[in-house]
């Protein structure tokens, strides 16, 4: 059930990812394990927890659309959609 909903959740948010970790690596593998999609999910939290150590998720996923929205033109198209998918996958992933 785990791999099915994080599978569920990877592809829009693997997607930005590497613009909020200001990495210019390769292209996003659009099909990631589910260990990938919450190794993934970690960098963003540790991320803002750098920032903010007693973010909540939804704290964290504010600050996420935050910076994204700096990062990425038009982010906002998609920011309601990344949003939830991050929570869920802070919960999916177990992350506290």
């Amino acid at each position: 059930m785990k791999a099915a909903a994080l599978t569920a959740l990877s592809a829009a948010l693997l997607l930005f990812a590497p613009a909020f970790a200001q990495a210019a690596p390769p292209l996003p593998n659009l099909n990631p394990s589910p260990d990938q999609m919450c190794a993934s999910t970690q960098q963003i939290v540790n991320t803002v927890r750098a920032q903010h150590p007693n973010a909540t998720p939804d704290q964290i996923a504010d600050n996420y659309d935050q910076m994204m929205n700096a990062k990425v033109p038009g982010y906002q198209l998609v920011q309601g959609q990344q949003h939830q998918q991050l929570l869920q996958l802070i919960h999916a992933c177990g992350i506290r």
